[in-house]
């Protein structure tokens, strides 16, 4: 992403989000959605991750933001359907690369350990012919 999320948010919504979603799994993901979130709001962590994350605290106790793990979208699921449908998450942009089945190992699996610019790859099915 070129643009600085942070000043994004601001701008789009005046105090910062209701909630955030961390997604990536990465730090710099997780750090913006701290930055991101309104004081007193919910920072919603839905990723695994390779290694634990450095996060400044002192940006958690001052904002007093509350930071959930959840997996397998369980109880937020309903709502992303309904942020995706009215437009208000633009899933589309969270996709960095579309893959086939079979490339899965060298372009996706390889590729993410490689390049932590990827956020999500999209696989289809379809093999290779």
């Amino acid at each position: 992403m070129k643009e600085n999320v942070t000043k994004v948010v601001r701008a789009l919504t005046g105090k910062g989000a209701d909630v955030c979603f961390e997604v990536a799994g990465v730090e710099p993901s997780l750090v913006s959605a701290v930055d991101c979130v309104k004081q007193n709001d919910q920072v919603m962590i839905v990723s695994l991750w390779e290694k634990n994350p450095s996060i400044a605290l002192n940006s958690l106790v001052f904002k007093e933001i509350d930071i959930k793990g959840t997996i397998c979208y369980r109880d937020i699921f309903p709502a992303v359907i309904d942020m995706m449908a009215d437009g208000r998450l633009q899933s589309e942009k969270l996709i960095t690369n579309k893959i086939k089945l079979d490339d899965i190992t060298e372009k996706g699996f390889e590729a993410i350990l490689k390049n932590k610019n990827e956020i999500k790859i999209l696989v289809t099915a379809q093999a290779n012919n």
